[in-house]
């Protein structure tokens, strides 16, 4: 893949799986702390974290 010079970085989201949940955190690109949630690691889970993210992530 070739790197884009113009690619600009506006969050970072960390995930901590386990078995039965997952936590998600986000930061914006200076490190202050948006938003944290637990979800069930289901499909429903990640529908609510797709959703939730991109509630938090509007700019």
């Amino acid at each position: 893949m070739k790197q884009n010079e113009n690619l600009e970085i506006d969050f970072f989201v960390g995930i901590d799986m386990s078995k039965d949940k997952f936590d998600v955190g986000v930061m914006d690109k200076s490190g202050v702390r948006i938003g944290h949630k637990k979800f069930n690691n289901n499909d429903l889970g990640f529908e609510e974290l797709f959703t939730w993210l991109s509630n938090s992530l509007k700019t």
